[in-house]
């Protein structure tokens, strides 16, 4: 239907698709670029941070068969200074791995996820779904206010000298009572682990994802837990 949509008032399709490999349920990846008869439509972005794990690597790509937007496209990227030269060249060899690496971190990821969702279900008051791809999910707080919760746990709030950082929910994915969290760290440390992400200010609604660093995984959903006591 949004291909249809796009052709028949000629606008363009923007498909993100850094976590296309990361689904968790089996179903075989469908990309907009498949759609040969919007080809002038369809343009396809990826980023190297999030397929790769590779935490501030700013680079990517951008794909299109739009001739026109790809010489726009490309006298824009000239007009600005350039990724740097040892970040281009390591993204080139990541993009040769082979298949087994996504298997792999699929799995791994799964298991995360299985944890954080089991986690948090245990809390009262939670309310989540599990979700089917990417590496975060949204859940639903016993909270009224996402950004004063967040102020509290990072201003006042400790557990054994550790905290919990949730980064507020962007406001398109917020809703009420609603966080967004991470499943990409250990599962170990995801029944400790702190999430982390992003959030829209006084929105009830908090962010986190499953990679992240050994110390913020001490704390996490016990603390959240014991916080919310």
């Amino acid at each position: 239907m949004l291909v249809d949509v796009a052709r028949q008032h000629d606008l363009f399709l923007i498909g993100d698709e850094a976590y296309r490999e990361f689904v968790y349920a089996g179903e075989p990846l469908q990309s907009f670029g498949e759609f040969t008869n919007a080809a002038e439509n369809v343009i396809l972005i990826d980023t190297v941070s999030k397929r790769f794990s590779a935490c501030g690597a700013r680079i990517g790509c951008l794909i299109s068969r739009n001739r026109e937007l790809m010489a726009h496209a490309m006298k824009y990227a000239q007009c600005r200074l350039a990724v740097p030269t040892l970040d281009q060249l390591a993204s080139a060899a990541l993009y040769q791995v082979g298949p087994e690496y996504f298997a792999a971190t699929r799995e791994e990821y799964k298991r995360r996820r299985d944890t954080v969702v089991r986690k948090l279900q245990q809390i009262p008051g939670v309310v989540c779904e599990c979700p089917k791809g990417a590496f975060y999910l949204m859940a639903a707080l016993p909270v009224d206010d996402a950004d004063t919760f967040q102020q509290w746990l990072l201003e006042e709030f400790e557990d054994h000298g550790d905290t919990v950082m949730f980064a507020p929910a962007l406001l398109r994915h917020s809703r009420q009572g609603q966080k967004r969290d991470p499943h990409c760290l250990r599962p170990e440390a995801a029944g400790s682990g702190a999430c982390h992400g992003s959030a829209g200010a006084g929105d009830p609604c908090l962010s986190a994802a499953i990679k992240n660093h050994s110390r913020s995984r001490r704390s996490g959903c016990p603390s959240v837990r014991k916080a919310r006591i």
